[in-house]
């Protein structure tokens, strides 16, 4: 169903008009075969989620060679997410440190090549696969953790979101007085 979704607004976002919508459809297809695979007991996701994978990226490429200023959404974006994201998903029950290590190289590996050809598809995609299992890693040791340091992480981000709004207040004045100046 969700994959159908996906699918629907992929179709539906392929018109540069409607670009937008690809990015739903993206997460729509990711969320679908992980819901899928989860609910039928697949042990090793990459071998349902991989040839998928594989497809989106062909047709990407091709829609990408047609037209260059095509989104990142729209060409790389589904078939890196499909790949990644179910992988990622995948290592929150397992106890095993090897698909962790390679679903991270490969988030990073995908992050980097984001960054390098200023493509947000695999950027964001390869950022969230890695939080996925930076959480399902640590998240055994958080019991252990004592409360002050949760409570020093709030106030160290509070402190953080502060200052960043103190610095955005001061651009927007400074914005502001750079209007008034003009003739």
């Amino acid at each position: 169903m969700l994959a159908g979704l996906g699918a629907v607004a992929l179709a539906y976002g392929i018109r540069p008009q409607r670009g937008r919508v690809a990015w739903s459809g993206v997460l729509l297809c990711s969320a679908g075969i992980t819901v899928q695979m989860s609910a039928s007991d697949v042990a090793i996701v990459e071998a349902y989620s991989l040839p998928f994978a594989a497809l989106a990226l062909v047709v990407g490429l091709v829609r990408l060679r047609r037209q260059p200023d095509s989104p990142s959404w729209l060409t790389v974006g589904p078939a890196v997410s499909v790949g990644l994201l179910p992988s990622a998903f995948a290592t929150v029950g397992d106890p095993s440190l090897t698909r962790p290590v390679v679903v991270l190289a490969v988030a990073a590996a995908v992050m980097v090549a984001g960054i390098s050809l200023r493509w947000q598809a695999p950027f964001l995609s390869g950022a969230l696969a890695a939080c996925v299992v930076a959480v399902a890693q640590l998240a055994p040791y958080a019991v252990g953790v004592p409360r002050w340091v949760s409570f020093g992480a709030v106030g160290v981000a509070l402190l953080v979101l502060g200052f960043q709004y103190e610095q955005r207040r001061q651009n927007a004045s400074h914005a502001v007085r750079w209007v008034t100046a003009l003739r």
